[in-house]
């Protein structure tokens, strides 16, 4: 009995190791404090994310979906300016420690769906649709991540680390300029 265990634990050590997230280096920070705005701001501003993102998820082939998306796209830059703007303003006072680096996973967070839903777009022109895929690939894997622990560090109030996303959007942007 104990060898047929041995055995079929040995035999699905290749299939849990694909399952699991690569692992990355273990948080050599303390965790550090983020404030009750932030933390307030973050919710909102990951919902916002979420609430902008609805209207990209209709098929890219069907032309009301484009438009939709399209028309969506078009004012997320000037929806997030205006709050990083005064967001910006708030934390230039702030006492937490965890403020700063919060702020910049939750815009790692925003800029990486950004980037995926342009490569959505884009998919759906036939004359850009392979360059919009390649997009897509790219950023595909940093969103979930970036949210994540985005909305875990919003939601705990405890910055403990952002579990590789800032590493993940150097690795996209740079890919994606030396293309």
């Amino acid at each position: 009995m104990k060898t047929l265990v041995a055995v079929l634990l040995l035999c699905a050590l290749p299939v849990l190791a694909q399952d699991q997230p690569a692992p990355h280096k273990p948080a050599t920070q303390k965790p550090l404090p983020v404030s009750k705005y932030l933390r307030k701001v973050g919710l909102l501003y990951l919902q916002t994310i979420e609430e902008f993102s609805k209207h990209c998820e209709g098929l890219v082939s069907d032309p009301a979906a484009q438009r939709e998306c399209s028309a969506a796209m078009e004012s997320w830059e000037s929806t997030f300016e205006l709050i990083e703007g005064k967001v910006d303003i708030e934390l230039s006072k702030s006492h937490s420690e965890g403020d700063a680096r919060t702020w910049t996973l939750l815009k790692n967070a925003q800029m990486s769906k950004s980037m995926y839903l342009s490569g959505h777009r884009l998919a759906g022109i036939m004359q850009t649709a392979e360059g919009g895929k390649a997009i897509m690939d790219l950023w595909v894997g940093v969103y979930p991540k970036c949210y994540t622990y985005a909305h875990e560090t919003v939601v705990d109030g405890t910055y403990i680390g952002d579990g590789g996303c800032a590493e993940l959007v150097k690795k996209a942007t740079d890919h994606k300029s030396t293309k």
